[in-house]
């Protein structure tokens, strides 16, 4: 017979700290609503070029906008953000320790960002 996990014999969930995006949409429902209304024939002539992922993470990466959010140094910061025409459009922060003030003020500081303009 098999056996479950020990935190699930026993009713424990393990759970990650929560997401939190400033009270806006976070990057998953920004990137939802853009699947949900991007034109698949549009761009065909290759004037919608996209920006990378690296190029936005060397932006991001700066981490300057972390310092007026109290974040110490031992922290754990993850960020995801969408990105249309050089303004953030939607943002998940998560920090370890958990801290929803944290957060809440890095999703600010990251909405108030300036990346390259993709087109």
């Amino acid at each position: 017979m098999a056996r479950s996990s020990s935190a699930a014999r026993q009713g424990w969930r393990l759970c990650l700290p929560a997401i939190r995006t400033g009270g806006v949409k976070s990057r998953e429902q920004a990137q939802q609503e853009y699947v949900a209304s991007h034109d698949p024939g549009a761009g065909k002539d290759g004037s919608d070029s996209e920006v990378t992922a690296g190029i936005y993470g060397m932006v991001l990466n700066r981490g300057t906008y972390l310092d007026s959010c109290s974040v110490e140094a031992t922290w754990g910061v993850s960020i995801c953000a969408a990105v249309q025409n050089g303004a953030v459009v939607g943002v998940s922060v998560r920090t370890t320790p958990a801290s929803a003030a944290t957060g809440d003020c890095t999703a600010a500081k990251v909405r108030e960002i300036i990346f390259p303009p993709c087109c």
